[in-house]
C-alpha cells in the first residue's frame, strides 16, 4: 500500500473545510444486539458530490465492528454513474488522515517554527506515530520531542523519532507545564488532563485531543471558551465529545465562541489573548473526503 503525502493530505483536507458547503454528508451507525447486549455495529459514512451536468460522485467509508474480535477494518469505496471506480482498504490512510491533524492545526495557528517549543506526546500508539511522522514532515526543524506512555512501552515510537532525525525522551505528567504544545493520543476513557492541571498549564500552549464518543482525555474545565480558544472540526463534535458536550451544557463552553476548522482556516487569527488553545479531535467525513480525493485522482480516468 503505497501511503500518502503529509503535506499534500494537510493541503487537501483544509481544502475540503473551506470548501465544505460544496458536499452533502450522511452518517449511519446501525448497532446490533443478542440477549439485549451490544455485540457489534456497522459504521457509514457517505460524502455526495454534485458535479454540474455531470452524474455526482458517492464516497462511501464504512467499518464493521464486533466486540468478540474488537477489530474493525475501514474499507473505502467511490461509485459514479452506478459504476465502481474505486475501492480500498482505507485502515492506513485513517492512520494518516488522523495524524495530520496537529500539524494542520498548528498549521492553522500560524506556528512556522518547532525548533524552539517544547512538544509533548501523551500516549505513543499507532496514531501518535502517525501524527509524530506528520509533524516531522510539515516541520523539517522538529528535532526534540518528550513522550509519556503509561504502559512503559515505547520502542516503535522512539525508534520511528530516531529514524526520523529526532530525539525522544520520556517524561511524566509532574512536567505538564513545561510544554508549549501537548498531543494526547490515549483514548483513556477519564480524564488525563484533569481540571487540577489546568493552572499549570504554559500561557499560550497548543493542546490538541483525540478520542473517541466514549473517551475522554481532557476534563471539561478545559474547555472554558472564556480562558481558551476552542477549536472543533465540525458543530457535529459539540454534541458528540462528551466532556465538550458537559462544558457547553454547564456553561463553561459558548457554542458561539467555539471556533470550527472550517472557520480557523479561513481567519487571519485568533485570540491571543486566550490562555491556551486545546483542538477537540472527532474525525469528519471531510477528512475521509480528502484522503479519498488524492487516491482517486492516482487514477487519471476515474473522474
Amino acid at each position: 500500500m503505497e501511503l500518502l503525502d503529509f503535506e499534500e493530505l494537510g493541503a487537501a483536507i483544509r481544502r475540503v473545510y473551506v470548501e465544505s458547503d460544496k458536499y452533502q454528508l450522511s452518517k449511519d451507525v446501525p448497532t446490533f444486539e443478542m440477549n439485549g447486549k451490544y455485540v457489534g455495529d456497522f459504521f457509514n459514512f457517505t460524502m455526495f458530490e454534485p458535479d454540474g451536468d455531470n452524474p455526482p460522485i458517492f464516497y462511501h467509508i464504512y467499518s464493521p465492528y464486533d466486540i468478540i474480535s474488537g477489530k474493525s477494518t475501514q474499507q473505502a469505496v467511490v461509485l459514479r454513474s452506478g459504476e465502481l471506480i474505486m475501492s480500498t482498504d482505507f485502515t492506513q490512510y485513517m492512520k494518516q488522515r488522523t495524524g495530520v491533524m496537529t500539524s494542520l492545526i498548528l498549521k492553522g495557528l500560524n506556528v512556522s517554527d518547532l525548533s524552539k517549543k517544547a512538544v509533548v506526546f501523551v500516549g505513543v500508539g499507532n496514531i501518535a506515530q502517525s501524527d509524530l511522522a506528520a509533524l516531522k514532515s510539515h516541520y523539517p526543524d522538529l528535532k526534540k520531542v518528550s513522550y509519556i506512555s503509561r504502559s512503559g512501552k515505547a520502542e516503535a515510537f522512539v525508534k520511528l523519532a530516531l529514524d526520523s532525525g529526532v530525539e525522544a525522551h520520556p517524561s511524566n505528567l509532574e512536567h505538564i507545564g513545561e510544554f508549549d504544545i501537548l498531543i494526547f493520543h490515549t483514548n483513556s476513557k477519564v480524564p488525563v488532563l484533569t481540571s487540577a492541571m489546568r493552572g499549570r498549564i504554559k500561557a499560550g500552549a497548543i493542546i490538541t485531543t483525540f478520542s473517541s464518543e466514549d473517551s475522554t482525555e481532557v476534563a471539561s474545565e478545559f474547555f472554558d471558551t472564556k480562558l481558551a480558544n476552542v477549536l472543533i472540526d465540525w458543530e457535529q463534535t459539540i454534541d458528540e465529545a462528551p466532556e465538550l458536550k458537559s462544558a457547553t451544557e454547564n456553561g463553561l463552553a459558548k457554542r458561539s465562541d467555539v471556533i470550527t476548522l472550517g472557520e480557523l482556516f479561513t481567519m487571519d487569527t485568533i485570540d491571543e489573548s486566550k490562555q491556551y488553545t486545546v483542538y477537540r479531535s472527532h474525525g469528519t467525513p471531510m477528512q475521509n473526503l480528502a484522503a479519498m480525493q488524492i487516491l482517486l485522482n492516482r487514477r487519471p480516468t476515474a473522474r
